[in-house]
């Protein structure tokens, strides 16, 4: 997601948009209470720490109505929220110069974190894992409670494997305080590397939501993808559940580009 703000000024770019946002909200009777209880300082530090917290959607998600993504009992009216929206992407357009293209995505972005923000704000149980608190026991627990069927690895990686649309992994790295989501599918026999990046290529075009790649392995060739979330300043279960959900939603879209059958897809598979 930086990648997008590096285009607007970075990080200073960036507190320009919270700030003018900020000001704007708060100066509409009719719609201040979106930010009561958040302030601009925490507002910036949640955006900043838990960026990668937020998965790249599709360009026709950013085509449509935004929606509120804070718990139910935290959500403002409908028509209050949409106000906000519409008020955010006028002063991208207008005062920052955003790229009509780019303003879907930042407006979603930011203010899907800005939600987080506000929730915590109001949260009365502990939403966030201090870096103490990530272990593979508490993911695992995490996950159950989630509705997922997850076990511990001998290696010390939770599996789940149902509840999401495609069975994952999760890895602790702690030399780099990173979570690590991973999913693969095994190609069939005699497949190559080459015929599955085949699939890559469509699935860049068409599912350019996370990364893939192809490895080699002493049976058949894999198709792999991998997300790696932060959690030196912690993490935010809300937003690590739904970007669990949203990793392997579109890891399973991307595997509906294998049209020749060149992959062992395990849901279509029923394994």
């Amino acid at each position: 997601m930086i990648n997008i703000f590096n285009k607007y000024g970075g990080l200073d770019g960036l507190k320009s948009m919270l700030t003018r946002l900020h000001e704007e909200v708060v100066s509409k009777q009719e719609v201040r209470h979106f930010l009561f209880n958040s302030k601009l300082e925490q507002i910036y530090k949640d955006q900043i720490n838990y960026m990668p917290y937020i998965l790249r959607k599709t360009d026709r998600f950013y085509r449509e109505n935004l929606i509120q993504t804070s718990p139910p009992d935290v959500r403002i009216g409908g028509g209050q929220f949409e106000e906000i929206v519409q008020m955010f992407k006028r002063i991208l357009l207008k005062e920052f110069k955003v790229e009509r293209e780019d303003v879907g995505r930042i407006a979603s972005h930011i203010l899907e974190l800005i939600e987080e923000t506000r929730s915590q704000a109001e949260d009365l149980t502990m939403t966030t894992w201090k870096p103490v608190d990530i272990t593979a026991i508490n993911i695992d627990r995490f996950y159950t409670k989630s509705g997922f069927m997850s076990k511990i690895e001998k290696n010390g990686e939770i599996t789940v494997l149902s509840g999401a649309s495609y069975p994952f992994r999760t890895r602790i790295d702690a030399v780099n305080k990173n979570l690590v989501l991973s999913a693969k599918c095994s190609a069939n026999d005699g497949i190559t590397i080459q015929q599955i990046n085949e699939v890559i290529e469509m699935a860049n075009i068409k599912v350019p939501v996370i990364s893939y790649r192809a490895l080699p392995t002493e049976i058949n060739p894999v198709l792999l993808s991998e997300y790696k979330l932060p959690y030196k300043y912690g993490v935010p279960t809300r937003l690590f559940f739904r970007v669990t959900k949203l990793f392997t939603g579109a890891f399973s879209d991307a595997l509906d580009c294998d049209k020749e059958g060149y992959l062992k897809n395990l849901v279509k598979s029923g394994a």
